[in-house]
């Protein structure tokens, strides 16, 4: 499907300021420590990019039902062999964040529904959220943290063992916490045991309280979801079921992971039809290594990068303390690979408003003529 179909190029209007209620909410990275990069003193003038849509795009086929098989076993041997990067230092705040603090994805879901192709993602729960509305052939799981790594994998073993969203639910519940502490060990390879069983016994009643916001929540607005949707979550259970999910400790900026993803989605013949980098980028200056990162990745000519940010120079979503925006991959690409620009603020000087608080499009195209007042959009 051709981007201009999924509305990119539309100012768009989904439930501006709604607000969100009863969820563990863990600390904002945002507001964190260590401070986020500031703009180089002098930035030389880089040149209007002009972006220019592929000339002809033709429309992604349905995800045909052998697109989930179990993947080859030499493909299968590549995922695994992805490598992680070294360790961070320190964590920020030295806080694993378990869940998600991001409350409006559902701004995003009209970009994204139906994209298939690779998904690559940081975080944790909000990328299931995602996914399920993307419907991805293969899911690439991410974080600099490596104990959020460990429970994506405690996912995968409740994933695999629930037929369905409310016994998924139930495996993050207390009563049954010695349970799936017995299933971990009995279904990991020895390896991952103890870390797997930490992240989810020190997760799990955040992870309890979120997914029951999340379900209550989207089920108010009329979105179904992983949660809710028995084809979301079957399309997520059989990824993982297949071997189609991996998860890995990865940093952005860095030399291995990234590229290691690269080659095996181009080993895949597949394209990245997302990229969802939650608000990472506020940390880091566009690198070189970061810039050549994203350059590699054979994105999709429809796909899409989401990204939130927390700096108050960009308007918040209402209730929230973050900025969300979508991007065309291809233009993403185009311009890391034009380089010049330091960093995901000043990339967001180019944004274009949307009639959503908070919401902006970043697509190349003349902005919008602005408005005044609390509701003038991203």
């Amino acid at each position: 499907m051709h981007m201009g179909a999924r509305g990119l190029a539309l100012g768009a209007t989904i439930g501006a300021g709604l607000g969100w209620a009863g969820c563990n909410r863990a600390p904002t990275r945002g507001t964190e420590d260590p401070a986020p990069v500031t703009a180089p003193a002098r930035v030389e003038p880089v040149a209007e990019v002009v972006a220019e849509e592929p000339a002809e795009v033709e429309p992604v086929a349905e995800v045909e039902a052998d697109s989930l098989a179990p993947l080859a076993p030499e493909l299968r041997q590549r995922l695994a062999a992805i490598r992680p990067d070294a360790a961070p230092d320190r964590l920020v705040r030295d806080t694993h964040y378990w869940i998600s603090n991001e409350q409006s994805h559902f701004l995003w879901h009209e970009y994204v529904v139906q994209m298939g192709g690779v998904f690559i993602g940081v975080g944790t729960d909000q990328n299931y959220l995602l996914a399920g509305w993307a419907r991805p052939e293969l899911l690439v799981l991410m974080d600099f943290d490596d104990g959020v790594a460990a429970l994506h994998r405690a996912y995968g073993v409740i994933f695999r063992d629930c037929a369905t969203p409310a016994e998924l639910l139930e495996h993050w519940s207390a009563e049954r916490e010695a349970e799936v502490e017995a299933r971990l060990r009995a279904e990991l390879s020895a390896e991952w045991v103890e870390g797997t069983v930490q992240a989810y016994r020190s997760a799990r009643p955040l992870v309890a309280a979120r997914l029951a916001a999340v379900d209550a929540r989207y089920r108010a607005l009329g979105i179904p979801t992983f949660l809710s949707d028995p084809e979301q979550y079957e399309h997520l259970r059989t990824l993982w079921r297949n071997g189609r999910v991996v998860a890995v400790r990865g940093d952005l900026t860095a030399e291995v992971t990234m590229a290691d993803i690269a080659a095996a989605v181009h080993a895949a013949g597949l394209e990245v039809g997302v990229l969802y980098l939650s608000n990472a980028e506020q940390y880091f200056r566009y690198t070189p290594q970061f810039r050549e990162n994203i350059t590699a990745l054979p994105m999709a000519p429809d796909g899409v990068v989401l990204r939130t940010h927390g700096w108050r120079q960009f308007p918040y979503v209402a209730d929230e303390d973050y900025h969300y925006n979508v991007q065309p991959a291809w233009y993403f690409a185009k311009l890391m690979a034009k380089g010049g620009m330091w960093g995901v603020a000043k990339l967001l000087e180019g944004r274009r408003k949307t009639g959503t608080q908070g919401l902006s499009l970043l697509d190349g195209y003349p902005p919008q003529a602005s408005r005044t007042g609390p509701d003038a959009g991203g």
